[in-house]
């Protein structure tokens, strides 16, 4: 349930401006590096494995289920373990069908199994997350009246079955999910009036099947006034059982962008001036954020990818957004560090500065290193969509036939030959 609809991203791009007015274009002691010295860098990594048995170990799967004949608007295929999770419509553009399919993808028996329908939608949050073999998702729907409704809702892989269970008046919000630990996912979302602006994180207890409000921040930025007040979230994720978020203040007239870090109670352990992601991010805003170790990566409401680290208070960017690369998605279900170190990367085929998508790169955190694999498994499926990985670091390539043919080609992976080459 990943549809990335960029009138609603820019509708939020334009909320979430009119509070912060991100006029940040970094300042000239950045450390970013600049875009040519960047690429350069890129070019000139050596990489420090090459693994070599990717093609023999990958596994198709889910090409019977389709017939493309018919034309079919495939969400990202989520997944945990043996657990597939997939939704679809039929037609495109206006003749797309108002209800969209929910099922469940048995790898054994290469079948899919409808668990449901969601109607009326507006747009997805463009996040899921999955807790004990079932996918959460929110999505916005309008209800019988004709207002705007957000549902949280839940996949249930072993009983093939949806329902909602839990809905809100938020408004049209990206409202991010990501896993805190066995049980339990966070959510964020913002309150705004005309003075102040509040971003509320909660958490959802699968057991307790209840969502409770983890802490509250308070941002206010009054535009005759030379500084803001408070911390505004633009993007949060959940790792090593603390907060992470990227925001912008005002001081002077002037705004900065940091990067938090914060316990589940809400209290403030780190707060980092970040100007190479200013500098970076330029005049968008962060989409997704995601973090092992000393490392995080930002994707931007462009689909831009960026990496960085981070040593003590000091935040260097390693990928440049225009470098055109795309992480792998996914990474909502990391919990730990440790569990899965590693960036898993490629290039953006529709960016005008890189001519082959079919090499997958593996950073890993705890090493530094860098080993790239070549993904080309069908030269009729040029052109790699995306790429989907699970808690455990386990990996599904998408290809397309043609760019936009909407016609795919699906490839498992078990990341044993990575783990081995990365250890070598």
């Amino acid at each position: 349930m990943r549809y990335v609809k960029i009138t609603f991203l820019f509708i939020l791009c334009i909320i979430l401006l009119s509070f912060v007015l991100c006029s940040c274009s970094g300042n000239e002691n950045s450390e970013l590096s600049t875009s040519s010295e960047t690429d350069s860098q890129q070019n000139n990594t050596q990489y420090s494995f090459e693994i070599t048995d990717l093609q023999a170990r990958a596994k198709p799967i889910l090409n019977k289920v389709f017939d493309y004949t018919t034309e079919y608007n495939i969400g990202v295929v989520d997944f945990n373990k043996d657990s597939f999770f997939i939704s679809y419509s039929s037609g495109m553009g206006y003749n797309r069908s108002p209800a969209v399919s929910h099922a469940i993808y048995d790898i054994e028996t290469d079948s899919l199994y409808e668990s449901g329908k969601t109607y009326n939608e507006i747009a997805s949050s463009g996040a899921n997350v999955i807790v004990n073999d079932c996918l959460y998702f929110w999505y916005n729907a309008t209800d019988n009246t004709g207002n705007e409704v957000n549902k949280l809702v839940m996949a249930d892989g072993k009983n093939r079955s949806l329902k909602a269970i839990a809905e809100k008046k938020y408004s049209n919000q990206l409202l991010r999910l990501d896993k805190l630990n066995e049980n339990e996912f966070v959510t964020n979302y913002s309150i705004m009036d005309e003075k102040s602006n509040s971003t509320v994180i909660e958490a959802y207890n699968v057991q307790d099947e209840k969502l409770r409000t983890l802490f509250t921040l308070k941002y206010s930025n009054l535009e005759d006034q030379p500084d803001s007040s408070g911390i505004v979230l633009e993007t949060i994720c959940a790792m090593d059982n603390k907060i992470y978020g990227i925001g912008r203040e005002k001081h002077n007239y002037q705004y900065e962008c940091y990067f938090y870090i914060f316990d589940t109670e809400g209290n403030l352990l780190k707060k980092i001036n970040a100007p190479a992601l200013a500098e970076a991010l330029e005049d968008t805003i962060p989409l997704r954020l995601q973090v092992s170790g000393n490392y995080f990566g930002v994707t931007d409401y462009q689909l831009k990818a960026s990496l960085y680290r981070l040593d003590d208070d000091k935040i260097t960017c390693m990928i440049h957004p225009n470098e055109g690369y795309k992480f792998a998605l996914g990474a909502e279900n990391f919990y730990t560090s440790e569990s899965v170190p590693y960036f898993y990367y490629y290039s953006d085929y529709s960016s005008l500065t890189k001519n082959d998508n079919r090499t997958l790169y593996v950073f890993d955190t705890a090493s530094g290193n860098t080993a790239k694999a070549e993904i080309k498994f069908d030269d009729n499926y040029r052109y790699l969509n995306y790429i989907s990985t699970d808690e455990e670091g386990n990996l599904l390539f998408c290809f397309d036939r043609d760019f936009c043919k909407y016609d795919y080609k699906y490839y498992y992976l078990d990341n044993t030959s990575i783990k081995n080459s990365m250890k070598t």
